[in-house]
């Protein structure tokens, strides 16, 4: 009924704030690489798109996946598409 639909819209809310949140905390260059992610960009692309290595593309993104709770790119462009 209409308790449940309302109860659904807070949690939706309540997520995205949650989201937003999170990704306010991201460094600059962290940022740079959430928007290359949810492109769909490899790591070895992400690195010649940014003219740094592979490995700091690596390190960068763990720690990006680790400070917004995602599991894995496509648990991320929910996330942040939601």
């Amino acid at each position: 009924g209409a308790l449940e639909r309302d109860r659904q819209r807070y949690d939706q809310r309540r997520k995205a704030a949650l989201v937003r949140e999170r990704v306010d905390l991201l460094t600059p260059r962290e940022h740079d690489l959430l928007e290359l992610i949810i492109e769909g960009l490899s790591n070895k692309q992400i690195a010649l798109r940014l003219s740094i290595a592979e490995k700091t593309v690596a390190n960068h993104r763990a720690r990006l996946m680790e400070k917004m709770g995602a599991v894995n790119a496509a648990d991320l462009a929910r996330m942040v598409l939601a």
